[in-house]
């Protein structure tokens, strides 16, 4: 099991500690917010149908017309058609993962190499290949210069903490770049890329970025999507919004506990 990380931050003078087991960030022994968290405050009403029709998809596989089911196995078709969400939600971060960590690891090796020199063995399993064939598909068709990848962030002036997949110069500029495996790339990604950017620039008097990219890699067909965010300050301002309510539901919580 991964023992708590330790990252120095804005010169040594920050200490973000990192806890991998339960993703929790801390700086001096008080925890801090992450950006994924954060941004779960925001509705997403889509998901609620996509859950809806996994249930039903289930129920059509397994209840055919003219077949009779017992009382036990009606109440274990719903028990599954309840939970077939989460199933499908976890094997599709499983594969997110999976394509992450290749990523990652090419990355790695294009910073202390050079692309040419990258000899990574692609994935066994398709889907994970197809993610991966989409990222070395964006690489190809835009001038890219990996500089830091799974690099940790923290906002001293907002106190909130984050890893930012990867920053890069991207066709001459200077990027904070999020790989997704989603299937779309979603309004609340650009608040969480404005948030990634803010912290790194605070940190950063030199080298600041200037663009975000979102790059959605498609685990079916290999197909990339890509999205640049211009409107940094309207995006980030939102951003602000969710940590504000996230904050007030934390007190709230911690209020309720206290009773």
């Amino acid at each position: 099991m991964e023992e708590r990380q330790t990252f120095s931050l804005y010169d040594g003078e920050v200490q973000l500690h990192y806890d991998p087991r339960s993703h929790a960030y801390s700086v001096n022994g008080k925890i801090v917010p992450g950006v994924t968290s954060i941004i779960q405050v925001i509705g997403k009403p889509a998901l609620l149908y996509w859950a809806v029709n996994c249930s039903l998809a289930h129920i059509a596989s397994v209840w055919k017309p003219g077949e009779g089911f017992t009382a036990d196995e009606i109440k274990a078709h719903l028990m599954t058609a309840k939970a077939a969400h989460q199933r499908i939600s976890r094997e599709a971060a499983n594969l997110g993962t999976k394509v992450h960590a290749w990523i990652r690891q090419f990355i790695i090796e294009f910073i202390n190499l050079t692309e040419a020199e990258v000899k990574l063995p692609l994935p066994d399993n398709p889907q994970v290949r197809k993610g991966c064939e989409g990222f070395l598909q964006w690489t190809q068709n835009n001038k890219v210069q990996f500089i830091k990848t799974e690099r940790k962030i923290y906002s001293r002036k907002h106190h909130y903490a984050g890893t930012l997949d990867t920053y890069a110069l991207v066709n001459h500029r200077l990027a904070i770049i999020d790989f997704k495996t989603s299937g779309g790339i979603y309004t609340e990604m650009r608040y969480q890329l404005a948030a990634y950017r803010e912290a790194w620039n605070e940190e950063h008097e030199n080298g600041k970025a200037t663009d975000c990219w979102i790059v959605r890699l498609d685990k079916k067909t290999g197909e990339v999507e890509t999205a640049r965010f211009d409107s940094h300050a309207e995006d980030f301002s939102a951003f602000l919004g969710a940590l504000a309510i996230y904050n007030r539901h934390q007190a709230l919580e911690t209020e309720r506990r206290g009773k």
